[in-house]
């Protein structure tokens, strides 16, 4: 199986599903992280091209430990003016190189600006990329299964889905201590941890969970049964 996750920022994937994506791999899921802004801005005292480079260098590190592969980003500028349709084309191509089966980015009622721009942007690409619209951004690929959204700055507040991570809470917790900068900054991996044990609560009972947005899904007969583990056959 193949997913792909769009991240606005570097660090939003491990902030927001890095205890998902440790399982996911672990159960031998192919996982593809593609950040959707240049990493520019965000560490204090550096050039833009020096902030660049740290920051791909450590989002490179969090990959590696959580079990994903890195692609290229997209390059959109950080912290700049962007058309709300500026995403949707970029997106709609790399959904046509990879041909992911699930997609995962930020929720739509994240506070964050360009976190939300991901996020409508993905409700568009999302079927888009399918349909023979745009050719010249490559073949359409397969639909995708589903849509999820994962919260950063802005906890969900109808959560759909809540994924156990007990099994990957410590490869997240060593992933987010690769975002070095961010932590000196603001104290993210702190904050992360402390909202994943807040999900396990509320959500779980207990333990400790990530929680998502389902914006889109399709399931067969077949598929619906092994989500739910339910009895019956279906031929």
């Amino acid at each position: 199986m193949r997913i792909l996750v769009l991240a606005p920022h570097h660090d939003d994937e491990t902030i927001g599903c890095g205890g998902t994506l440790a399982g996911l791999a672990a159960a031998g899921a192919e996982i593809l992280v593609s950040h959707v802004f240049d990493g520019s801005t965000g560490i204090a005292g550096l050039t833009t091209a020096a902030c660049r480079e740290a920051r791909r260098a450590e989002a490179a590190a969090a990959a590696a430990v959580l079990g994903c592969r890195l692609l290229p980003g997209l390059d959109m500028p950080d912290r700049t003016l962007h058309e709300p349709g500026s995403l949707i084309r970029p997106l709609i191509a790399l959904l046509r190189r990879t041909c992911p089966a699930l997609l995962l980015g930020p929720h739509a009622g994240d506070r964050d600006h360009e976190h939300r721009l991901v996020a409508a942007a993905m409700e568009e690409a999302f079927w888009m990329a399918a349909s023979p619209m745009f050719p010249e951004l490559g073949a359409p690929c397969p639909p995708l299964s589903a849509l999820l959204g994962y919260e950063v700055w802005t906890p969900i507040g109808d959560a759909a889905l809540a994924v156990d991570i007990a099994a990957g809470a410590e490869r997240k917790r060593a992933a987010l201590s690769c975002y070095a900068s961010q932590d000196h900054a603001s104290g993210w991996p702190a904050g992360a941890m402390g909202l994943s044990a807040y999900r396990g609560t509320t959500l779980l009972g207990g333990g400790i969970a990530e929680a998502f947005t389902l914006r889109r899904m399709r399931l067969g007969a077949r598929e619906l049964i092994d989500l739910f583990n339910l009895p019956g056959t279906v031929k």
